[in-house]
């Protein structure tokens, strides 16, 4: 199994293009433990993203038959270590300390596509110790996932249990320990999770 991130793709974004990336799996945080703030980080935020769960073997994939390559949807909260970034980004090195560490990701329970009204206009809120950070909405993408899934399948071949990751402009003010981040969707908690 493979995660493929796709970053920077909204509409008000000042980048021309995604960005498209890799993380391990070892990024996901299982069996509901809660996140445990990294000694090398001084910063860390929370961000969320949409998690297309990939159901058919395929490359080269035409957006017009992407639709047949996933059913299921879930919402990533993935930590990130913004310190560490910063000196990445200073030093023009890779982000996968700061973005790709071990167990900084948990994912929602899979949403079946077909059982939403308007899966473009899934609404994501997310919330920081019970106070709403930020909202979010799929049509706030510059690509929907047929388009990114077409992008990416140039690149890779999508196996089954693959998942994409398509970051949200959201993210938390800094967390600390103690602190609780959860996300609604369309007004139902979905995924949260406790710093330690």
């Amino acid at each position: 199994m493979k995660i493929i991130c796709v970053d920077f793709n909204y509409c008000n974004n000042i980048y021309p293009n995604p960005i498209i990336y890799l993380k391990p799996e070892t990024v996901i945080i299982r069996n509901q433990q809660p996140f445990f703030y990294p000694d090398f980080s001084k910063e860390v935020n929370c961000n969320t993203a949409i998690v297309i769960k990939i159901s058919k073997l395929g490359k080269n994939i035409k957006s017009k038959f992407a639709k047949t390559y996933y059913s299921e949807f879930g919402v990533s909260l993935n930590f990130l270590a913004n310190d560490v970034l910063a000196e990445a980004i200073e030093n023009k090195q890779p982000w996968d300390l700061a973005t790709s560490f071990d167990n900084s990701t948990v994912i929602s329970d899979f949403i079946k596509i077909d059982e939403i009204d308007g899966f473009e206009n899934f609404s994501i809120k997310l919330f920081l110790n019970g106070n709403m950070d930020s909202n979010f909405f799929n049509s706030s993408f510059k690509l929907n996932v047929d388009a990114i899934i077409e992008e990416i399948s140039k690149y890779f071949l999508l196996k089954i249990g693959d998942f994409i990751f398509i970051n949200t402009y959201q993210k938390t003010k800094p967390v600390k320990i103690g602190d609780s981040v959860e996300v609604i969707a369309d007004d139902k908690k979905i995924v949260g999770i406790k710093v330690k």
